[in-house]
């Protein structure tokens, strides 16, 4: 019996956010602005990661999100979310609510009915436009584990996977994704 455990995350959020280029940085430790994402869509949306003995399938939307037409397959088994937006976007960060609704109703298809949720505030390599205050509030009152971002500058991308891996472990009979207390770390 091996004693890698693979988890799938799920990223999450509004178009534009970073979610394919956090999955590219993570996958490949690379970022380009000019990435060709259209041709990324081509190909099956998972990248396989390994860190510290954990195997992390990343399910990418491939820009799905755009129709809101996830299939359940997508959310099936999931261990972990990652459910982003761009801190230089007040709108995105709106979108959070919806999304977040979206994974309370396809818990069912989820691991044990349960997820880690990881709120990730994107770009943050950029002038932030959306209130730190209200989103470390917002990601407290909701049970997600809030992180800094970046997927051009790599910040905190490597944090972003142990951070799953450490809450799945400490998490793991949990039953709800409002599972509270959460934590919020800031860098």
């Amino acid at each position: 019996m091996s004693s890698e455990k693979k988890m799938k995350v799920i990223f999450l959020g509004e178009s534009n956010v970073g979610k394919s280029s956090l999955i590219r940085r993570l996958g490949e430790d690379k970022f380009d602005a000019d990435y060709d994402f259209e041709n990324r869509r081509s190909r099956k949306g998972i990248t396989e990661v390994t860190v510290s003995g954990s195997i992390f399938r990343l399910w990418d939307t491939q820009g799905e999100e755009q129709f809101q037409s996830l299939p359940p397959k997508f959310f099936k088994n999931a261990s972990a979310c990652v459910l982003a937006y761009d801190v230089s976007s007040k709108t995105s960060f709106n979108g959070v609510k919806a999304w977040r609704e979206e994974l309370e109703r396809r818990a069912v298809y989820m691991k044990d009915g349960s997820v880690t949720v990881i709120l990730a505030a994107n770009k943050s390599d950029l002038q932030v436009q959306v209130d730190e205050n209200m989103v470390k509030q917002y990601a407290l009152d909701n049970g997600m584990i809030l992180l800094k971002t970046s997927a051009k500058t790599g910040s905190n991308c490597s944090t972003l996977l142990d951070t799953i891996a450490r809450a799945s472990r400490k998490n793991r009979h949990k039953k709800s994704v409002t599972s509270k207390p959460a934590k919020v770390q800031s860098s």
